[in-house]
């Protein structure tokens, strides 16, 4: 396992990705699953109401 750590050290320091930017990260998760229940919402609601008015 000691591959595994490395390569999760390397991508970090690639992609300038540091732990101290978690609470944007959870804001960013939150509004992706928010954008997604919407989405579903949206699609329920024309496939079943405007179906069922045409």
């Amino acid at each position: 396992m000691r591959w595994a750590n490395a390569c999760t050290v390397h991508m970090l320091n690639q992609y300038t990705f540091s732990y101290s930017h978690r609470s944007r990260n959870v804001g960013i998760f939150i509004g992706f699953i928010v954008l997604n229940y919407m989405i579903v919402g949206l699609v329920t609601y024309l496939v079943f109401v405007v179906k069922w008015r045409g």
